[in-house]
């Protein structure tokens, strides 16, 4: 017969850099608009399975701001880490040494030893199998390998009361793995290449569920690395949740083969409003071919004219910080990304997280070891074409100009889809000089070779 326990899961912010995120203000915007952020939905079944388990669940929101042991004091305390918010996990962990703590997530699971520092257990890879056997002492030692689910269909659905708010944004998660290799990318270390789909009507039984539970679901983020990568499965989920009069604005992620397909923007233009998130990152050959893409040229952008077409929204991201890009390559990314215009955009810095290859390229080239600064906002390793100083302040006034009222008043169709990013935007760009002034001084003084510089955090 197993012990009741007090478990409390724990997301640690990642916004610690970003100081504006932290004030009264930026929280209340944050709260009002982007409840989605402020949870990741692997944590959240994670605590769904304990609480069916019989345990005394609760789930903390850690948003930056002075943490009291109290309000989160339990038996086991369990932590998920992404690697920009590892530090304040690690800060949350010592709050407990003499409780049961066990860390996981996409960083413990690429540095297992740097988080077994800071823990009882760490579990790596997918913890549905492994982690009520750890808390429930059926399972021992330092690192746990909780390996790959292979039937997602039989994992339970999430409890959003446990959640401080209503959620606004339904996650499901809809399959897990990605069979691309994308050197950025640390989805295949967590994850694998291996992809395992739910069935369709295991997806849409569960958006029912909410939907009884819950009330009318607005939004659904059908969670995947790729929700249209097997066309087959994603006609019929669509079709399902259409004949059971199910039509949610919905977000999803696709790569850009899904245009050759016009069943499946057909079906997708049936719902009242769809976000489609794609991973452009960049119009060069050159550096697509570093990236490892595989995308054809031209593919992107009869994506983007074929999604408008039918009325879809594409919203992209694109990297920049490649060894072939210069301080000019960013700025002509820019104005191709205005020929084309996606619904909204967002240009990252290259970041070498742990677990990629990018990370083992470049690793003797790092010189920022403080993970907090690994958020895709800040420059952390030398480039051969451009010093840290110029690179950073070149990011920031490309994102000052590319979110300028001017910028944003001239992409008149797509003012207001996503309602909320482009004032989220305008406003966080406003304020990026006072954001990262520390930093660019920090950089001004780092110059290639100096090993102290290099060691700062």
């Amino acid at each position: 017969m197993k012990t009741k326990k007090s478990i409390t899961f724990v997301i640690p912010s990642n916004l610690k850099k970003i100081r504006f995120f932290t004030t009264p203000f930026g929280l209340k915007l944050m709260e009002t608009f982007s409840h989605f952020i402020f949870y990741n939905a692997g944590t959240l079944q994670l605590a769904s399975i304990m609480k069916r388990r019989g345990h005394d669940v609760k789930f903390h929101i850690d948003t930056g701001g002075e943490l009291r042991r109290g309000k989160m004091d339990a038996d086991v305390v369990c932590i998920s880490l992404t690697t920009a918010a590892a530090p304040r996990g690690y800060e949350i962990a010592k709050m407990f040494p003499d409780r049961k703590v066990i860390i996981g997530g996409p960083h413990a699971s690429a540095l297992p030893a740097e988080a077994a520092r800071y823990a009882d257990h760490v579990v790596t890879g997918e913890g549905e199998g492994v982690l009520p056997e750890i808390i429930e002492g059926r399972v021992g030692g330092k690192i746990i390998n909780g390996g790959l689910i292979e039937n997602l269909d039989g994992l339970p659905y999430m409890d959003f009361s446990l959640l401080p708010f209503k959620p606004k944004n339904f996650p499901v998660i809809t399959s897990r793995g990605c069979p691309f290799n994308c050197n950025f990318c640390a989805v295949t270390n967590m994850f694998g290449r291996k992809v395992r789909m739910r069935s369709p009507r295991s997806i849409v039984d569960e958006v029912k569920y909410y939907v009884e539970r819950y009330g009318e679901v607005r939004r659904l983020d059908l969670i995947s690395p790729n929700f249209t990568i097997q066309r087959d499965h994603c006609r019929e989920t669509l079709k399902m949740l259409l004949a059971e009069g199910i039509r949610p604005a919905l977000e999803i992620r696709s790569s850009t083969h899904v245009y050759r397909d016009p069943e499946i923007p057909g079906l997708l233009s049936r719902f009242p409003v769809v976000s489609v998130l794609v991973g452009a990152e960049s119009f060069d050959e050159e550096s697509l071919r570093y990236y490892k893409k595989g995308r054809e040229k031209g593919d992107f952008e009869k994506f983007v004219k074929v999604m408008k077409g039918h009325g879809l929204k594409v919203c992209a991201s694109f990297v920049w910080g490649n060894r072939f890009d210069t301080v000019d390559s960013i700025w002509r990314l820019l104005d191709r990304i205005e020929e084309i215009k996606p619904a909204h955009f967002h240009i990252a810095q290259l970041t070498p997280f742990p677990g990629t290859d990018l990370y083992s390229e470049v690793s003797d080239r790092i010189f920022v070891n403080d993970w907090s600064y690994y958020d895709l906002m800040h420059v952390t390793h030398f480039h051969p074409k451009m010093d840290p100083y110029t690179m950073q302040k070149t990011w920031i006034e490309v994102q000052k100009e590319a979110w300028s009222l001017r910028r944003i008043l001239e992409r008149r169709e797509e003012l207001f889809s996503p309602p909320i990013n482009k004032l989220f935007y305008w406003i966080i760009t406003r304020r990026a000089d006072v954001e990262f002034e520390d930093f660019l001084e920090f950089l001004k003084k780092v110059e290639y070779g100096e090993a102290e510089a290099r060691r700062a955090s």
